[in-house]
């Protein structure tokens, strides 16, 4: 059967499930992020971020989602308060490593460089 959700006042530009199937998460052009529950379609929570037009990655564990901007942004966010915890700058798209303990992400002026941080911290890892 067909559901609809409301994504957000603008378009919606990219979409994600969490890993256990449970959430879904949604990025929109008005800077939402949506987290909606997968089986019942309920709103479950919206924060806002300047842009969404990237891509969302849930960490393996469901407990962060790494939201990516058009603008070189990515902003890790707290599943369960809807907080933003931490952005990272000249960055334009980044993942989780399998275990959810560090992000990957191309930086520098030309992206040629890769950057791994620790996805708690912040640090970088070298």
């Amino acid at each position: 059967a067909e559901q609809r959700m409301q994504g957000g006042s603008d378009l919606v530009y990219c979409v994600t499930f969490s890993a256990d199937g449970a959430w879904l998460a949604s990025g929109s052009g008005d800077g939402s992020i949506r987290l909606w529950d997968a089986t019942t379609g309920a709103l479950l929570r919206a924060t806002q971020q300047a842009d969404t037009r990237g891509k969302l990655h849930f960490s393996p564990t469901d407990i962060l989602i790494l939201a990516s901007s058009s603008y070189d942004l990515i902003t890790l966010w707290d599943v369960d308060s809807g907080k933003m915890i931490r952005s990272f700058a000249g960055c334009f798209f980044a993942v989780f490593s399998p275990d959810g303990r560090t992000i990957a992400t191309p930086r520098s002026a030309d992206y040629r460089d890769l950057l791994l941080v620790n996805a708690e911290t912040g640090a970088l890892r070298l």
